[in-house]
């Protein structure tokens, strides 16, 4: 989700990343009404954040898994917001609340989460699992391709029935 560019700039304020929590967790599925704490707050929950709506959607909840792609990607001041949001929402959390975070190795990020379970990747380390899913990617797209031109010719035209 987050992302420095002037084209979205609103993917790298902590506002609108808490926003966006608090409207995926605002109902199941989308075929689904909007669970109470939002309802019940609506223009709160929708026009800024509010760590009460968070909590008590949280509690709708047995358990809540947030993934958080490119942390580094928000600026600094942003992200030490985001950052202590993220950890008040985890020690205050009525429910099991586990949040992933996908970040390059900033060493502000590493020296907020150094208490935290980790797991450290870097290119070395999945070069291996990237080429093998690549190639899996590749036989699986030349599968494809192959059944679904082989009543065809080199120019495109259908062969005839021998």
């Amino acid at each position: 989700y987050c992302i420095r560019s002037p084209a979205e700039p609103h993917r790298g304020q902590c506002e609108k990343i808490v926003a966006s929590v608090v409207r995926q967790l605002a109902s199941l599925r989308p075929d689904q009404p909007i669970l109470s704490p939002v309802v019940e707050q609506h223009r709160e929950a929708i026009d800024g954040f509010s760590e009460r709506v968070v909590l008590e959607l949280l509690a709708e909840y047995h358990a809540v898994a947030i993934i958080l792609d490119a942390l580094d990607e928000v600026n600094y001041e942003e992200r030490q917001t985001l950052m202590d949001v993220l950890s008040r929402w985890i020690q205050k959390s009525p429910s099991l609340l586990k949040i992933f975070i996908s970040s390059r190795d900033n060493y502000d990020i590493v020296l907020q989460l150094a208490e935290s379970p980790s797991i450290y990747v870097d290119a070395d380390e999945n070069a291996e699992d990237v080429a093998s899913f690549m190639q899996a990617a590749y036989f699986r797209f030349f599968i494809i391709l192959s059944s679904s031109t082989a009543g065809l010719t080199c120019d495109g035209l259908k062969r005839k029935p021998s």
